[in-house]
């Protein structure tokens, strides 16, 4: 009779012991929002990272290799990028690394809607027109010194000294930020509110192709 009693109590204590031991994995695991996302900005440097230009360019060319590829988290990378302009502006590292980010962060967005046919967010739709105005004050407040144009190569880009020289194309960029806008127009019925509240944005794409035209204009590139 004392066989079995014991045999019983030593499984009773031994499943006690079990639930009193800590888990090592309980330190890696974090409280996730019901909404999935999360408050925190995206750590792009280690805290005592020394942060320069070619350090800046090098973790730009990082998260811009998983554009187009199906596992690459586009809202992430959208937030990367954003982050990542935000600690070149604080660190002063010119206006050529700044213009670069926000002309990869318009793609980004362009990017982030998988059916071309479909209109964007109107998160991202309003995202759009403040990184695209953003982008054009830079480029308008040293129009003399930088060049954003597809006859510029990666392997001849400069951002140090200037003249800067920038691949990119600005005409490209509010194309198809107007071709959004119309798709934005369309998914609307004519005669309610909402539609109303969207044509209010033709103020603001009007406005933006006119910067463009004028950075054109300074640059001398010709426009089809």
């Amino acid at each position: 009779e004392k066989k079995p009693r014991e045999k019983k109590t030593k499984v009773v204590k031994a499943k006690k012991e079990k639930q009193e031991e800590p888990d090592d994995d309980d330190e890696e695991w974090q409280t996730v929002p019901k909404s999935g996302i999360t408050s925190e900005k995206p750590k792009m440097f280690a805290k005592d990272a020394e942060i320069d230009l070619p350090v800046v360019l090098s973790k730009l060319n990082e998260v811009m290799q998983g554009r187009g590829k199906k596992k690459t988290d586009r809202k992430l990378q959208i937030e990367m990028l954003q982050e990542l302009k935000n600690i070149a502006d604080t660190h002063n590292l010119g206006p050529a690394i700044g213009v670069k980010i926000r002309f990869n962060i318009l793609s980004a967005i362009f990017d982030y809607n998988l059916k071309i046919s479909e209109p964007m967010k109107l998160e991202y739709w309003t995202k759009l027109l403040e990184v695209m105005h953003d982008l054009m004050k830079a480029l308008l407040l040293n129009a003399s010194e930088i060049t954003l144009s597809e006859a510029v190569t990666e392997e001849t880009e400069e951002f140090e000294t200037k003249p800067y020289r920038l691949r990119g194309c600005v005409l490209t960029a509010v194309e198809r930020l107007d071709d959004e806008f119309i798709k934005l127009l369309k998914e609307c019925d004519p005669h309610s509110n909402e539609y109303v509240e969207r044509l209010k944005d033709e103020v603001t794409v009007t406005k933006l192709i006119e910067q463009v035209l004028r950075y054109v204009e300074v640059q001398g590139s010709p426009i089809e």
